[in-house]
């Protein structure tokens, strides 16, 4: 099991993260890449692992996490959020994905980032 699989059958939270990269850090055998040791789809994890001024990494693990559990893709569940008028809160997605230059249309955003796959996407 992966830490987004504990997570979502309730067996650990956000907050557990940092124990699962400290297991991954010091396991005697190879465990593989950080990102499906954890459960992160490739461009989850770049999310993750970058730009903490604009989102942390705990909000990026959290949209990865509801994702999952309404069964959508992560660009999905984003574009969800973005059409609920969600933008400008600082606890929900959106225009943080949106590059330099590339606007805040979620057209925008969907033609800049597809290369994020989808939860089933493995």
């Amino acid at each position: 099991m992966t830490f987004i699989d504990d997570v979502l059958q309730g067996r650990a939270t956000i907050d557990d993260f940092d124990s699962y990269g400290e297991a991954w850090h010091n396991a005697e055998e190879d465990l593989g890449e950080f990102h499906d040791y954890v459960g992160l789809l490739w461009p989850e994890y770049a999310l993750w692992a970058t730009d903490h001024d604009r989102i942390s990494g705990d909000d990026v693990l959290e949209y990865v996490i509801e994702a999952r559990r309404r069964k959508v893709g992560f660009l999905d569940y984003l574009a969800i959020r973005q059409g609920s008028g969600c933008q400008g809160r600082r606890d929900l997605p959106p225009l943080w994905l949106v590059g330099q230059g590339m606007g805040s249309s979620l057209p925008a955003i969907q033609g800049g980032l597809s290369f994020l796959s989808t939860a089933t996407d493995r």
